[in-house]
């Protein structure tokens, strides 16, 4: 009988288009096992090289433990599957609980997986919410982990993970730890780390996953039914990346095993991302503090749900924030980010970070409902750190947030290209923590601060005719020949003008150059008359301006 663990939500990808991720509706097929467990106690009874063809001892049983000692010792691939009756003193009418006096031995061989799904092959679907085989450290001891793994190609499949607590200022523990440059190609699929058997009660460990020490390619999850993990309710931090190369993929990270209510991981955030070069991508991260911390470089946070329950519709919030990124050279792209308590995303002494194709502050259909506490996009200093230069923000729709729709507040270089921005409780654009008012032009364009206080275009006219939409102005800056003037139409009643009476920039409409003495003249696609006209300019460097005053699109 093949697990029926619910774990299905839709998710935002690359540009916003909508995708399906999996979930533990599963399609998973278990193996035949090399090796069965079939008791919840954690006895020994024979030394330490014995192997598979050994088991089981003089008890006639076979523990977890001793499977995994002769699974160590054996050559080739294992798969340790699970036959428990229903008799054993841990099974509570739902889950057989292994209580661990110890730690147990890590995954050394390569190789093996562990199938908790088998236990339902045996016994029937004796727990519809989850697992029914579960991994406790209550008796471990207090810095024992949950599972090691040092070694290649080992699968743990199906388990729950939970009360590897440790010890405050001692040690943190993780539920599943993978450690070693020969850790590799590893995968977790399946699993409940940090809850209950339920799914819904938090039976917390200190860290939900690891990688570190160089293990490299490792997968959390996966692309089809039946892999999804449910990564919540730990103490500190759910997923910790601090090796290079690994995914997280269609995981809930946060929530119960709904999608539907929080349960966040503690201290800290829902990933944080140490390492280089891994990808996080359709999982949903919700009611952790941060949904995603960067502090690595070059990696690919793509199609996640940051701070929405699975629906994309209800706001569950991280409290702090969406994803926060400390490193250089990440892609944010096609997330839905919304409803956090402060920020969609901030860049902090962040440098050549792409935030594309996100929708910040809008629920999944792109309406301006569950707006991020804060800023959509924050781009300034760390605590103690230097400001944040050469950032892109393009192709995001920006909406409904509580304060500016985009706050660049310290750095340079820091493009906006092609947002719809719009429904935010600030301006649409905000240059400079001294100005939460608009940043008034200066002549020639020569102050300094954030983006270099890019002065704004003036616009002279908007003239809509049958066909087209041609609009005149002009910019002061240095080398106006090499700015991108930006256009933007907001359509009247709603969104409407800004109360500023610049901006927002709900709809892009297109782009023209200056000639050498600051003159434009754009002809855009054709908008009714009474829209609201506005723009951006940006100079060859990157550094862009906030919105321009609102000119009204006339007759000719």
């Amino acid at each position: 009988m093949q697990k029926q663990f619910v774990c299905i939500g839709v998710i935002v990808l690359s540009l916003l288009v909508v995708h399906s991720i999996p979930g533990f509706a599963s399609t998973f097929k278990p193996s035949a096992p090399d090796i069965t467990v079939n008791t919840t106690s954690d006895t020994v009874d024979f030394g330490g090289a014995q192997q598979v063809s050994d088991l089981p001892g003089l008890d006639g049983q076979v523990s977890l433990r001793e499977a995994i000692i002769a699974a160590n010792n054996t050559a080739g691939p294992q798969v340790i599957g699970f036959n428990i009756p229903t008799s054993d003193p841990g099974f509570d009418g739902a889950a057989f609980t292994i209580r661990p006096l110890s730690g147990l031995p890590p995954l050394s061989d390569g190789g093996t997986m562990i199938d908790g799904s088998t236990q339902a092959t045996f016994t029937g679907d004796t727990n519809p919410a989850g697992p029914e085989i579960v991994f406790n450290g209550g008796l471990a001891g207090g810095c024992a982990s949950g599972l090691s793994i040092y070694s290649a190609n080992n699968v743990v499949h199906s388990l729950v993970i939970n009360g590897f607590a440790g010890t405050p200022n001692v040690c943190l523990p993780t539920g599943i730890g993978i450690s070693s440059p020969q850790a590799t190609g590893n995968i977790v699929t399946g699993c409940l780390i940090g809850l209950d058997a339920s799914g819904t009660s938090i039976v917390s460990n200190a860290n939900g996953v690891n990688t570190d020490s160089g293990a490299a390619n490792n997968r959390i999850g996966g692309t089809t039914n039946g892999e999804c993990n449910v990564i919540s309710g730990n103490s500190i931090q759910g997923i910790t990346l601090s090796s290079d190369n690994n995914s997280v993929v269609g995981n809930f990270i946060g929530t119960d095993v709904t999608g539907t209510l929080a349960i966040g991981n503690g201290a800290q955030d829902g990933i944080g991302v140490n390492g280089t070069n891994n990808s996080i991508e359709t999982n949903i991260i919700s009611g952790n503090r941060s949904g995603v911390f960067l502090l690595g470089s070059g990696n690919k946070v793509m199609g996640n749900f940051l701070g929405t329950d699975v629906t994309g519709t209800i706001a569950l919030g991280n409290t702090s924030l969406g994803a926060q990124v400390h490193g250089d050279n990440n892609i944010i792209v096609g997330n839905l980010i919304s409803g956090n308590t402060l920020d969609g995303i901030g860049f902090f002494s962040a440098h050549n970070n792409l935030a594309q194709g996100n929708r910040i502050g809008t629920d999944v259909n792109g309406n301006p409902s569950l707006g991020n506490g804060r800023w959509g996009v924050h781009i300034s200093s760390g605590p103690n750190g230097p400001v944040s230069n050469g950032n892109r923000v393009q192709d995001n729709v920006i909406a409904g947030n509580v304060r500016a729709g985009v706050a660049v507040f310290a750095g340079v270089r820091n493009s906006l290209s092609r947002n719809r921005i719009f429904s935010n409780g600030g301006l649409g654009i905000q240059l400079g923590p001294d100005f939460p008012g608009l940043v008034p032009n200066d002549p020639g364009d020569f102050d300094t601060g954030p983006n270099e206080l890019m002065n704004f275009p003036v616009l002279q006219e908007a003239k809509a005719t049958s066909g087209r939409l041609i609009v005149k102005g002009t910019i002061d800056t240095q080398n106006p020949k090499e700015v991108v003037i930006e256009f933007f139409a907001n359509p009247v009643p709603t969104p409407g003008a800004d109360s500023s009476g610049h901006g927002e920039g709900a709809i892009f409409l297109g782009t023209a150059r200056p000639n050498p003495n600051g003159h434009f003249t754009a002809t855009l696609p054709r908008v009714p008359v009474g829209t609201i006209i506005t723009a951006t300019a940006t100079d060859a460097v990157g550094n862009t301006s906030e919105f321009a005053a609102n000119m009204v699109a006339s007759f000719p």
